[in-house]
């Protein structure tokens, strides 16, 4: 029953995004900059303003699996 709770507790860690931004290389990330802090790579094929605005869409997008895995992960740990 141990194994199996560790399991659960390890697949709501592995599958909740990451919501950090600490990588300088994700939308959280891109979220705080503005159009010219935007690295030069990335907007080769997507514009630095589009960049800006879809990286603001997706963290919200991405905000409302993580509160649903953290109610589950804390469960989960209770069970433990």
């Amino acid at each position: 029953m141990l194994a199996l709770g560790a399991a659960a507790v390890l697949l709501l860690l592995v599958v909740g995004p990451r919501l950090h931004g600490r990588d300088r290389a994700s939308l959280p990330h891109w979220t705080g900059l503005d159009e010219d802090e935007i690295p030069a790579p990335a907007c080769r094929v997507t514009p630095a303003p589009r960049i800006c605005v879809l990286s603001v869409i997706a963290t919200g997008k991405f905000r409302q699996p993580r509160h649903a895995v953290d109610p589950n992960l804390a469960a989960a740990v209770s069970l433990i």
